[in-house]
C-alpha cells in the first residue's frame, strides 16, 4: 500500500497506567489510513533502467504471491523483454497476458503501468505503450462496422482477410484500398457492403472467376434449358445440343451469350412468352444460330428477351 499504517503506541510491555489519549491516537491513525484512497493502491515511481524496472512500496512486501498487483510510473521506454523488482525482492519477468515477452514500446516512458503477479511472472494488465490493437483470426458474426476514419496507413499490409456478412465503412474517403493503404492481398468480401470510399483492386473475382472475363457454363451436347446461374456467362453448344429459353428464370438486365461450336446451325427454342430477334418486330418461337456463330440474349423482363448476333 502507498499510505502506510503506523501504530505509534504499544501496550504489551506497559508497566504503568496507560492514558486513553494514547489509545485514541492509535485508532485515529488506523481510521486515517482506512479513509485514505492511497491505502488501496500499490503505486510507486520507477527508479530502475529501461527493461529492468524497480520500485519501492511503503509497506510489507517480503515475498511475491499470486494476485499481488502494483502500479508504477515507468522512467524509461522498454526495448524488449523486461523485468520488475519490487522492494529488492528479486527480478520477475513482465509478460503479456498471453505469456509472451514484451516487445519494444509495450511500455512508454512516463506511462502508468499496471501489473499483477500470476505466481510466475508479472502480467501487463493495461496498454502502457499507447499502441493500436492488433487482431488476427477474427470471426465477425452478424453485422459489424469497422470505421477507419483518420487512419492513413496500415502496416504491415492486410493479407488473407475475409469479411463475411459484414458492413465495412471507410470513414475517411482519403483512405482507400490500394491508396494510402499500401497493399491488400487475398481480400475476400462475402455478402459485404463497402461504402463511403473507393476500393481499388487489381483483380476482381466472383464464384465463376475474373469478372472482367466472361465465364463459361460449359459445352451442351443435348437440349439445355438456360438457368439463372448462366447470367453473365456464355454457353457453348456442342454436337447435338440446343438451347431452350423459358419464363420466370431471368430478370430485366440479365444477359447470356451463346456460342455454336458446331459445323451446322443450332436451334434456340423460345418457350418464353416474348422473344424478338434484334432489329425485327416479330415474336419468334425459335431462332437458328449459325455455325460458329455467337448470340447474345438480353432479358427485358422475366417473360421477354431480345436475341442479337448470328441468328435468323
Amino acid at each position: 500500500m502507498t499510505a502506510k499504517v503506523t501504530i505509534p503506541n504499544t501496550f504489551a510491555t506497559a508497566t504503568t497506567a496507560i492514558p486513553l489519549s494514547q489509545l485514541d491516537n492509535n485508532f485515529s491513525n488506523v481510521s486515517a489510513a482506512i479513509n485514505n484512497a492511497l491505502t488501496y493502491s500499490n503505486y510507486a515511481v520507477d527508479t530502475g533502467l529501461a527493461d529492468n524496472y524497480a520500485i519501492t512500496i511503503s509497506g510489507q512486501v517480503t515475498t511475491y504471491a499470486a494476485g499481488l498487483s502494483f502500479q508504477f510510473k515507468a522512467a524509461n521506454t522498454n526495448t524488449g523483454a523486461s523485468t520488475l523488482n519490487v522492494n529488492a525482492q528479486g527480478t520477475q519477468s513482465i509478460v503479456r497476458t498471453d505469456g509472451s515477452a514484451l516487445a519494444a514500446g509495450d511500455i512508454l516512458a512516463n506511462a502508468i503501468v499496471a501489473v499483477m503477479y500470476d505466481g510466475t511472472n508479472f502480467q501487463l494488465m493495461n496498454d502502457a505503450g499507447g499502441k493500436a490493437e492488433t487482431f488476427s483470426n477474427v470471426t465477425v458474426t452478424g453485422t459489424a462496422t469497422i470505421n477507419v476514419a483518420n487512419v492513413t496507413t496500415f502496416s504491415p499490409a492486410i493479407t488473407n482477410a475475409q469479411l463475411a456478412n459484414s458492413n465495412v465503412t471507410i470513414g475517411n474517403t482519403a483512405v482507400s484500398l490500394g491508396g494510402s493503404i499500401n497493399t491488400v492481398n487475398n481480400l475476400t468480401l462475402v455478402n459485404a457492403n463497402v461504402s463511403s470510399g473507393n476500393v481499388t483492386v487489381t483483380t476482381v473475382q466472383d464464384q465463376y472467376g475474373n469478372v472482367r472475363a466472361i465465364a463459361s457454363v460449359g459445352d451442351k451436347t443435348t437440349a439445355y434449358t438456360l438457368t439463372k446461374a448462366d447470367s453473365g456467362r456464355y454457353v457453348t453448344i456442342g454436337s447435338g445440343g440446343s438451347i431452350n429459353i423459358t419464363n420466370n428464370v431471368f430478370a430485366a438486365g440479365d444477359v447470356v451469350s451463346i456460342f455454336n461450336n458446331t459445323n451446322v446451325n443450332a436451334n434456340i427454342v423460345c418457350t418464353i412468352t416474348t422473344a424478338y430477334i434484334a432489329g425485327a418486330d416479330t415474336d419468334v418461337a425459335s431462332a437458328n444460330l449459325a455455325t460458329r456463330g455467337i448470340a447474345t440474349i438480353l432479358f427485358t423482363s422475366n417473360v421477354a428477351c431480345v436475341i442479337q448476333g448470328n441468328v435468323s
